[in-house]
């Protein structure tokens, strides 16, 4: 058996090395051995390509197909599966593209997005708070709030006006733009089986990851206010109920 897993482990490296000649001891001379490999070899490349192709199709866009196939190659070669499950194949894939392309920094932030909008949809399931709930509260209480959300949420952001190109994306725009240098913000959320990727001004931003952070209502008020004294509570939190943000609300008793 440990022969076997010897001569699995240097199959394994020799296909992302492209050195077949290191598994001939494994086999003796086998006809037209390098070609057959080789088919094999690419087969593999080709199908882990395949998969950052599904998980990246913006990044994808703006690279061109030329610029992404050398990325994704050199990325299949530098960081081969480490599991079984292609599932979680690409997840370093955001720092990778940074390193790779130094001139367009936003390209991480977007490939981190379409990341989170994948993984997030095979996160657990979860029922929504019923608004009603909330009307049951004393209002002396309302301050002391806390909010819970689901397992599936992912808050980013960005240096870059990511919306925009977001948007040109999802419209199949033949070209997108480079993203201004203008701050972004925005949720991905999976209250029930569909992904929901939302955009937010930077006072939501904050209003939304301070309720997610366990903060009380009180305080996520204050901080958003800090940003924008106009911040309209009941609206925000209107809006977060109707998309089905929360999960469960409780009265923290240390308020």
């Amino acid at each position: 058996m440990k022969q076997l897993h010897k001569y699995q482990e240097s199959f394994y490296k020799a296909i992302f090395t492209n050195k077949p000649p290191l598994l001939q001891d494994a086999i003796g001379e086998v006809e037209e051995f390098n070609e057959r490999f080789n088919i094999y070899s690419n087969n593999v490349f080709s199908s882990l390509k395949n998969v950052l192709k599904d998980d990246f199709p913006l990044c994808r866009k703006i690279l061109g197909e030329q610029k992404f196939n050398q990325v994704t190659f050199e990325f299949v070669r530098n960081f081969p599966p480490e599991s079984g499950c292609l599932l979680a194949y690409g997840q370093k894939f955001s720092r990778f593209l940074e390193v790779f392309f130094p001139a367009l920094p936003y390209l991480k932030d977007i490939s981190q997005l379409e990341w989170a909008k994948k993984e997030i949809y095979y996160r657990e399931d979860s029922i929504p708070l019923d608004p009603q709930i909330i009307s049951t509260t004393p209002e002396d209480k309302y301050e002391a709030l806390t909010f819970k959300f689901p397992e599936a949420t992912f808050f980013s952001e960005s240096s870059f006006s990511l919306q925009e190109i977001w948007e040109d994306f999802e419209k199949e725009k033949e070209k997108v733009k480079a993203p201004k240098t203008i701050p972004s913000y925005s949720l991905i959320i999976r209250p029930r089986f569909q992904v929901k990727h939302d955009w937010l001004k930077a006072e939501e931003f904050c209003f939304l990851k301070k309720l997610y952070e366990g903060k009380p209502l009180g305080e996520a008020f204050e901080k958003a206010t800090h940003i924008n004294p106009d911040f309209n509570l009941s609206e925000t939190l209107g809006i977060a109920l109707t998309r089905e943000y929360f999960t469960r609300v409780e009265v923290s008793h240390e308020n």
